[in-house]
């Protein structure tokens, strides 16, 4: 893979977030998305991506700086604590599981 292709997979991944966040936790079936809106459960604007690609785009980052898995993990506390790799620089979700390894990392846990 080429440099262009990797940004075009990463670009699509967070555009296809972004275009799934107004309708996650409905039924399926229950909603017809036909383009960028916004709303859902948790209100967000219009092209707001989700922790996924929040923390996609922080392990992206690490790997493009060649960085030890410790260092990607505290990319994932700076997201969590500043809203590093979001639109807006919310944290808007993370599921507990997330939550508490992240919060273990942020404590010198290692990942």
């Amino acid at each position: 893979m080429n440099n262009n292709q990797i940004m075009g997979a990463m670009m699509g991944a967070v555009i296809g977030d972004a275009l799934g966040v107004p309708y996650e936790f409905r039924q399926r079936d229950s909603f017809k998305a036909i383009g960028m809106t916004s709303g859902g459960y948790h209100n967000q604007p219009l092209g707001t991506w989700s922790d996924d690609s929040a923390l996609l785009l922080a392990l992206a980052d690490g790997l493009g700086q060649d960085m030890s898995i410790q260092e990607i993990g505290n990319l994932f506390v700076k997201w969590r604590m500043s809203g590093a790799y979001t639109p807006d620089g919310v944290v808007f979700d993370i599921g507990a599981t997330t939550n508490t390894a992240i919060y273990n990392i942020a404590n010198g846990i290692y990942p």
